[in-house]
């Protein structure tokens, strides 16, 4: 996943998400999702931020039991970044996807994390996460998974 945002003004921004994605379990060969927005930020006791905004795409999906689909979605996001120290970050994200052709088929992601940074190279990350997506059978349509890793910065 990649995400771009330009600040055009103070509070106003423009996004562009790019997301390739393979998910064995889910029987997703392959996924590339595409999608350009808007947002707005806000800044609160100078070390808290809150992003919140929509976008519009594609979604190109190959599953391993049906058809190459390849649909528009709208994106809206939300985002919640908490800098108490230099050292330590707080972030959660939401991000829920709609096909407005079929409103049978959304998914949504939830993220909760936690960064310490032990120096300016070298720091540690744990992760909950949890995605819902509806155009997945049943079995396998919900995914929770709590991660942690060491971080390089450069």
């Amino acid at each position: 996943e990649f995400t771009y945002r330009w600040l055009f003004s103070e509070h106003w921004f423009i996004q562009n998400l790019s997301n390739l994605r393979v998910d064995n379990i889910k029987g997703i060969d392959k996924e590339i999702q595409n999608l350009t927005g808007f947002g707005y930020r806000s800044i609160f006791l100078k070390n808290l931020e809150m992003l919140a905004g929509v976008s519009i795409g594609f979604k190109d999906r190959n599953l391993s039991l049906g058809p190459q689909k390849q649909y528009f979605i709208v994106n809206i996001f939300q985002e919640v970044n908490w800098n108490p120290s230099k050292k330590i970050k707080f972030q959660q994200k939401v991000s829920f996807f709609q096909n407005p052709n079929n409103l049978d088929m959304y998914n949504f992601n939830l993220i909760f994390s936690f960064n310490y940074r032990f120096t300016d190279l070298l720091g540690f990350e744990i992760r909950y996460s949890q995605d819902f997506d509806n155009g997945i059978s049943d079995n396998f349509n919900e995914n929770s998974r709590l991660q942690n890793a060491l971080t390089l910065f450069f």
